[in-house]
């Protein structure tokens, strides 16, 4: 017996056992956050209450084709007066 090592089978079983329930606890948990993420879509009903420069850099860093420079059309209207007679007279 001098070059053996003692064999501890109840604490090997031990370990063994321990090894198996962190897997199962880990596949388990997984699960339940893929589960999570799947039912449960992005909602962030406080998004209206943000002050409105910090909205425009959050909708600027999920679509950067909206941080271009803003324009602004200007258009104008003018009333005529207008006759169906006018346009049998012209043709």
């Amino acid at each position: 017996m001098a070059g053996r090592v003692p064999f501890d089978l109840e604490a090997e079983l031990r370990r063994e056992f321990q090894r198996q329930l962190q897997r199962q606890v880990a596949r388990a948990l997984a699960l339940r956050r893929q589960k999570k993420l799947k039912k449960q879509p992005a909602q962030f009903p406080q998004f209206q209450r943000l002050p409105l420069e910090l909205r425009q850099s959050i909708w600027e860093a999920f679509c950067p084709a909206l941080a271009s420079k803003s324009r602004l059309y200007c258009f104008y209207l003018m009333v005529r007066e207008y006759a169906p007679e006018d346009e049998y007279e012209r043709g």
